[in-house]
């Protein structure tokens, strides 16, 4: 019997275990990833208004996010800050 003559149900089966497989194949994949840092120089005169910026905000922002962290108390891992979450920094006056 091919798959087209399956029910629905047993397809989304199918589906979904094919899905589950791939999603943990990428975590295993992205586990033996390593993190690499890159120093580069910017030449300042070859870059657009609109790329200057962006990268002066985006510098601006790594400051800020840097400072928050370093505030954090010990008993926080910094290590294991969650950038993908974060979306405001506390300001103390």
């Amino acid at each position: 019997m091919s798959q087209s003559n399956q029910k629905p149900e047993k397809q989304r089966t199918v589906k979904g275990q094919t899905t589950a497989n791939t999603i943990k194949q990428t975590k295993l994949r992205h586990d033996s990833m390593i993190c690499k840092t890159y120093e580069v120089k910017i030449d300042k005169s070859k870059l657009s208004k609109a790329i200057h910026d962006h990268l002066f905000k985006l510098f601006l922002e790594k400051k800020w996010i840097y400072n928050y962290l370093v505030t954090l108390p010990r008993e926080i891992n910094k290590f294991e800050f969650d950038y993908k979450t974060f979306t405001k920094v506390e300001v103390k006056e």
